[in-house]
């Protein structure tokens, strides 16, 4: 579920050309994972693998 909800967020994003990359902050802070399962450390690019 983690997955799919940064990517879903990542792809509906970088539907815009300006937007390449998503970078997911927690109250205006880097985190490593929303719960546990994946690394959001640096910013997401689209995974169409997900669509």
């Amino acid at each position: 579920g983690e997955m799919m909800l940064c990517y879903a967020i990542t792809n509906t994003l970088t539907e815009f050309p300006e937007i390449k990359r998503v970078q997911i902050l927690i109250e205006g802070k880097k985190v490593i994972t929303l719960s546990g399962h994946m690394d959001i450390e640096d910013p997401l690019t689209r995974n169409t693998t997900l669509l």
